[in-house]
């Protein structure tokens, strides 16, 4: 999935970001986003209601793989690593939503 930051980058990224917004909205209520950078990164500014699970620590984590999973972390690297460590290790309910720079919302710190 392309990032954020991409998306919002490309002329015809509307009906992309249109489709994912969708996506999200569809599993909102029930699902986890997981800020995946380091615990300096989440502290200096994370999107509201994320979980911090550096990707580091990504293979110790235990989590209901019955509900939907949504990674960030900078620029997409480190969230698209995550998603497939998890999906190697039989979790399907996942997304990669790339980097928090083409979050233009409100932050938390």
């Amino acid at each position: 999935m392309a990032g954020l930051r991409s998306i919002m980058d490309n002329e015809s990224g509307k009906r992309k970001a249109d489709r994912l917004a969708g996506e999200i909205l569809q599993m909102a209520y029930a699902s986890l986003l997981l800020d995946v950078r380091e615990t300096d990164e989440f502290q200096s500014g994370h999107i509201p209601g994320a979980v911090k699970l550096p990707r580091s620590r990504i293979d110790r984590a235990e989590r209901d793989k019955s509900t939907p999973l949504f990674a960030y972390c900078l620029r997409g690297t480190r969230s698209r690593q995550a998603v497939a460590k998890l999906s190697r290790m039989d979790d399907t309910k996942l997304k990669s939503l790339g980097g928090v720079t083409g979050y233009t919302g409100k932050g938390e710190r």
